[in-house]
Parts: structure tokens; sequence; C-alpha cells
């Protein structure tokens, strides 16, 4: 069979699609890790665990009462975030 620039170029733009769609896959794949920020904890100083569960793939119902609220703190949201931080800081006292 006698290669031709037809298939020359046939075969680089199969390549050149491979390539390309094997790094969105990649892009894509590793965008579920990136998409979490550490902003609200910086700001509030708060833990990741208080909107996360421990496996950080789910928001608890902090989390998710924080969402709702458009990533806002109520009254009530800030008052139960300053319980969390004095029970958090007996517990480092004691432990």
């Amino acid at each position: 069979m006698e290669i031709t620039g037809g298939n020359i170029m046939t075969h680089r733009i199969h390549r050149n699609g491979l390539i390309f769609a094997a790094t969105i896959l990649l892009g894509l794949s590793l965008a579920d890790i990136a998409l979490a920020t550490p902003s609200f904890s910086r700001q509030v100083n708060a833990d990741c665990r208080t909107c996360h569960f421990q496996s950080m793939h789910a928001l608890n119902k902090f989390g998710r009462a924080f969402k709702s609220n458009a990533f806002n703190l109520n009254k009530q949201m800030r008052q139960e975030l300053n319980q969390r931080r004095k029970s958090k800081a007996v517990t480092d006292r004691v432990g």
C-alpha cells in the first residue's frame, strides 16, 4: 500500500483529535477536584467540615443551608458557627 499525502494528513487529524479528546477528558475528570475552594473556611475561620461531610463529596445540613441561602450566613447560622467554635475550643483544650 502506498502512503500518500492524504493518508498522512488523515492520520495526523485522527491522532490530534485523540490527543485533544484525551486532554479534555482528563481536564473534566480533574474538574470535580478543583471546584471546591476553602474561601468560606478562610473568611469565617471555620473548618471545611463545617459544611462538608468527612468525605468532602457532599454537603451536610449546615452546608446545604448555607448554599440555599446564596452562600451567606444568616443569624441562626452565625450562632451555630459560633457554638461550633466554642465547642472546638473546649475540645482542643481538653484533648
